[in-house]
């Protein structure tokens, strides 16, 4: 995420933003070959950027994966996996496996759909890879690279749906490895935030919470009471959690509270 609070970003709307902050440009123009498969971009994808390429005073060339690149030219290379062999041996530099279900780096499986990784190595061939489990994961974080409009974007960068992780890679090691100083992970916080919850049934309520938040509940517990009838037709689930920030990245919402009911239970999302 680009933001403390996850947001889902369309494409146009990142084009659209980094129109309005960065403005008409005083240097010369970006130019970017787009490499991909020869049916990556055969639908509207391929128009879409240029249309916002143009708006952003941008040069963009779309061509295959065999074409050659011109000097002087940005790259970026698209692909959903498996990759081709070609786009292997570009990546082998990078600490970065493949399964038979999505890919590994830096000890996680990133196997959904939503999954993407964009790939820099930290010198001048100014060559990016970005590939994933779907072509709109691969596309949702080639555009956030591409129209962003930072002057530095990470070395290395994660989309798990909202949730991101991004960092630098350390510049004396082959294969390339993590510089742990640069590494931001909201991925790994949220799976160590879940993993330490624990769920409780108290006065026909159930509470999933973590230890250091049971004073929260006892207070919310009796403030509940109050209001929920012991022979309440539903389940009630109540979920805890430490801050805006943490709940906006469960759930989408940074509110500090938040009703939801299914054909089995009601939810309340609370940030104590």
């Amino acid at each position: 995420m680009r933001a403390n609070i996850a947001v889902v970003v369309r494409l146009p709307l990142i084009a659209t933003l980094a129109l309005t902050v960065l403005g008409a440009s005083t240097t010369a123009p970006r130019r970017i070959a787009i490499r991909a498969p020869s049916d990556f971009l055969s639908g509207p994808e391929s128009q879409r950027l240029r249309a916002w390429s143009q708006r952003m005073g941008f040069e963009v060339e779309i061509g295959s994966e065999e074409s050659a690149v011109p000097a002087g030219w940005e790259t970026v290379r698209l692909s959903t996996l498996p990759c081709s062999i070609e786009l292997r041996r570009r990546l082998a530099r990078f600490p970065l496996r493949f399964e038979a279900q999505g890919f590994v780096f830096d000890g996680r499986n990133y196997a959904k759909p939503e999954d993407a990784i964009a790939l820099a190595a930290p010198d001048a061939s100014a060559e990016t890879i970005v590939i994933g489990n779907s072509r709109r994961a691969v596309m949702h974080l080639a555009a956030t690279r591409l129209f962003w409009g930072s002057d530095r974007p990470p070395e290395y960068e994660v989309l798990s749906g909202d949730l991101s992780k991004s960092g630098r890679f350390r510049r004396d090691r082959f294969p390339l490895a993590i510089d742990r100083a640069s590494d931001s992970d909201e991925i790994a916080a949220q799976a160590d935030f879940l993993r330490t919850q624990k769920t409780q049934q108290r006065e026909g309520i159930r509470w999933r919470f973590r230890e250091s938040e049971l004073p929260a509940l006892e207070k919310w517990e009796a403030v509940l009471r109050r209001f929920r009838h012991s022979s309440a037709a539903s389940p009630l689930t109540v979920r805890l959690f430490p801050d805006a920030m943490t709940k906006a990245r469960v759930t989408g919402s940074s509110r500090p509270a938040d009703l939801s009911s299914n054909a089995s239970e009601i939810q309340l999302d609370l940030d104590v």
